[in-house]
């Protein structure tokens, strides 16, 4: 049986005493009869199947909450990825969720992280969108120069170390209450050029792809000032 490696102890035994301690019972969730309130967030079905590849969805255990992703079959990569990019991230001065539990069942492609809710973070999305309550907004607008900043700087040492992340929006992207702490989440597509694929060798495609990395950014921060030469200027002052 795969064993499930956890970083926390303390909420190692509060999964166990709710019935999910092994592999087998974290994957099957649903069926496992846990003393545990789940709910589906995202699910990606096989068309030809039918059969879910990969899933993410609320966990709380306790009420406390957490967010359990699985993969399987082909999407077992999602998982494998994003559990080597949470590993480097931060070498980039980007933080990420905290992850609580993993379980690799290589054998079967099977796969699952667990992370921590992230709480007293709000999304970019919301920030920009003035969703969050007002002090929020307030202490991000005190911050925003050193969070633009931190994600500039950290995009330019992203593509100098050949990695790509295409997934740079607005609900991909958290703030720290009150301080310029950048959370990158969903990283499943976070890689390297060496498992791009072979077009990428091409110097003209590599500068196209990471042009549309600096564009996507642009619009999760919600403004057509926040161009590549905007930040870039910024991070010289």
């Amino acid at each position: 049986m795969p064993d499930v490696r956890w970083s926390s102890e303390f909420d190692r035994d509060r999964f166990s005493e709710a019935g999910l301690a092994s592999f087998e019972e974290l994957w099957n969730l649903e069926e496992s009869g846990a003393r545990a309130e789940y709910k589906p967030v995202k699910r990606h079905v096989d068309r030809k199947t039918g059969k879910v590849k990969r899933q993410t969805t609320i966990v709380r255990v306790n009420k406390i909450k957490y967010y359990m992703k699985r993969a399987s079959g082909e999407s077992y990569k999602s998982i494998t990825s994003e559990f080597e990019a949470l590993k480097i991230l931060p070498d980039f001065g980007l933080c990420t969720a905290r992850l609580l539990a993993y379980g690799f069942d290589e054998p079967d492609k099977r796969a699952f992280l667990i992370f921590k809710s992230l709480s007293g973070y709000h999304s970019l999305e919301d920030l920009v969108n003035r969703k969050a309550p007002p002090e929020v907004i307030a202490g991000f607008q005190v911050h925003k120069k050193e969070i633009l900043k931190t994600i500039a700087s950290a995009i330019h040492r992203i593509h100098k170390a050949n990695y790509f992340y295409p997934d740079w929006i607005a609900n991909h992207i958290f703030i720290r209450k009150g301080t310029s702490e950048v959370v990158l989440i969903d990283l499943a597509r976070f890689c390297h050029l060496s498992r791009c694929p072979w077009y990428y060798r091409y110097r003209v495609v590599r500068n196209f792809v990471r042009s549309q990395e600096w564009k996507k950014l642009k619009r999760a921060l919600g403004s057509k000032i926040y161009t590549k030469k905007f930040l870039n200027k910024l991070l010289r002052e």
